[in-house]
């Protein structure tokens, strides 16, 4: 993939910039499991653990991606991504399994090794690339799993479910509605995946976890690259990777490479709300791969490119909707006037 550019990709939500209400694809929005009784203490309710899957069942309207990659085993250069809406990503290397209608199909080499286990294809290049106003610039894992603003299946549900339990609606009243997806019955139900259908097949808690093949057959590689496992790991190599405008929330990075080695270089990340730049090792030291090792270099990162106050959309507070006309709406229903001379 070289030379493309990709502009706004829309989520599947009810707002303005989707006047025809059109649906995404991987949308599902209703129709899981009931809530049911926990084991662990009856008298509290649980729900069914697919509904935080957002990446198998939500990404087009919780996730939407510029570029939404299944297998690294590409070639991407010189793409540009510019703006994705709710809480997407310019690029996103989802850590797959091969599924849907190629799940019974026969593979050659890296194009046959996530049969088994998901995110193994290594990223073949990733060179000069671009990426601007997304709330991710590039993730290598299932999901951030949280998306404030946006109503997602774990949270906001107001349905009556068949065994009588209404679960808590979201109190917040602004939250982006998706639309209902009419083929989502079809995608659950198909012949060719029974019980799993035609969804992505992306566990969570999945990251990159990149393998090296020199066979033809690569569909049962052994071992993936893990902790203690580290003959077949490859390195990740994120090259003249030029990125600005991000606001991932939590403690989440605009660049979240997780698990293995990788190696970030020649590039430069500006303008970032929050986190910039994070490698995570593992979830404990205990869990660290055999001589980890994730290095930065030649690289830029610069908060701000525009002096504060100048420009409604790049305060350091964050960007201010252009609707409030310079003022920031604050907690207690007081405004404050954006100006050049203001202070945070």
């Amino acid at each position: 993939m070289q030379a493309n550019i990709g502009i706004y990709a829309r989520p599947a939500v009810d707002y303005r910039d989707n006047p025809r209400k059109v649906p995404g694809i991987v949308a599902k929005t209703e129709g899981f499991a009931p809530d049911f009784k926990c084991p662990s203490d009856p008298g509290t309710w649980c729900f069914d653990p697919r509904r935080a899957n957002f990446a198998a069942y939500g990404s087009d309207y919780i996730h939407p991606s510029v570029f939404y990659v299944t297998n690294g085993y590409n070639s991407f250069e010189d793409n540009m991504a510019a703006g994705a809406g709710s809480c997407g990503a310019c690029y996103w290397f989802a850590p797959a399994t091969i599924s849907g209608l190629s799940k019974n199909q026969s593979w050659e080499s890296y194009a046959g090794i996530q049969t088994k286990t998901p995110g193994t294809a290594p990223i073949y290049r990733f060179h000069g690339n671009f990426c601007s106003t997304a709330q991710h610039s590039l993730i290598t894992i299932d999901s951030p799993g949280v998306c404030s603003g946006v109503c997602t299946p774990e949270k906001c549900r107001g349905e009556k479910e068949p065994d009588g339990h209404t679960p808590i609606p979201s109190n917040d009243k602004y939250a982006l509605q998706p639309i209902k997806n009419p083929f989502a019955f079809s995608y659950d139900n198909s012949t060719d995946q029974p019980g799993r259908g035609l969804w992505p097949e992306i566990n969570v808690g999945a990251a990159l976890q990149a393998t090296t093949c020199g066979g033809v057959d690569c569909s049962n590689i052994t071992p993936a690259c893990a902790k203690g496992q580290t003959e077949n790991c490859a390195v990740t190599v994120i090259d003249s990777y030029t990125s600005s405008f991000h606001w991932a929330q939590q403690n989440y990075a605009a660049i979240w490479l997780r698990t293995n080695w990788f190696l970030f270089t020649n590039s430069a990340l500006t303008d970032v709300l929050n986190g910039g730049l994070t490698m995570v090792s593992g979830g404990s030291w205990d869990q660290v791969i055999n001589r980890y090792w994730a290095l930065t270099r030649k690289s830029f990162f610069i908060g701000n490119t525009q002096e504060d106050g100048e420009n409604i959309f790049a305060q350091n507070r964050g960007p201010v909707n252009p609707d409030t006309k310079q003022f920031l709406p604050c907690q207690g229903g007081l405004h404050r006037h954006l100006t050049a001379a203001s202070k945070p």
